[in-house]
C-alpha cells in the first residue's frame, strides 16, 4: 500500500512504481495517515521517506507506524534534519537549485519544519524503538536503522 494526502505525490508514486515494481500489485490510497483506519491490517515493512517532517506531531506518526507493524517487521524512516540557520541558504542553493523560486521556497519550508539533530535524538529516546539507532547521512539526512547496521 502506498499512501499520501497529496494527489500529485500519489501520481509520482504510481509512475515510479510502474518502472520499479512492474510485476507487483500496489494499492494507492489518498488519505491522512494519522486519520486512516487500518482496522486489523498489519504490515511487514513500513517506509517513511522524507515525510516525517510534514507531520504536526512526528511522535504520533511513528507510534502509529509501530501499531500497524507485524511482529518482527521493519520500519524504515529517512528524513531531513534542520541545519544551523547560517547554512540554510547554502542547502537551498545546492539542493533546490536557483531557477524555480517555488522549489526554493518549499525546500526552505521543509528545512524549517524538520527537526534538529538534537530534537531527533530526544524524539527517538521517547519512543524507544528497540534494536535501532540513528544514522546521520551528510549533509542533510537522518535515518533509523537496526543496531547492527549502525556506524560504530
Amino acid at each position: 500500500m502506498a499512501m499520501d494526502s497529496s494527489s500529485y505525490m500519489l501520481d509520482m508514486s504510481r509512475k515510479n512504481a510502474k518502472n520499479i515494481f512492474a510485476k507487483r500489485k500496489i494499492t494507492f490510497c489518498k488519505a491522512d495517515f494519522l486519520q486512516y483506519n487500518f482496522g486489523e491490517k498489519k504490515f511487514d515493512t513500513i517506509c517513511c521517506h522524507n515525510t516525517l517532517h510534514h507531520f504536526v506531531d512526528p511522535q504520533k506518526a511513528i507510534e502509529k507506524m509501530i501499531s500497524i507493524l507485524r511482529p518482527g517487521g521493519a520500519i524504515f524512516i529517512q528524513d531531513i534534519f534542520r541545519p544551523s540557520e547560517w547554512i540554510i541558504p547554502v542547502y537551498i542553493f545546492v539542493f533546490a537549485g536557483v531557477k524555480d523560486i517555488r522549489i526554493r521556497k518549499q525546500y526552505r519550508e521543509s528545512l524549517m519544519a524538520s527537526l534538529s539533530v538534537n530534537e531527533w535524538k530526544i524524539l527517538f529516546k521517547k519512543i524507544k524503538l528497540e534494536g535501532s539507532c540513528i544514522k546521520y547521512h551528510f549533509p542533510s539526512h537522518i535515518s533509523i536503522s537496526k543496531k547492527d547496521d549502525c556506524y560504530r
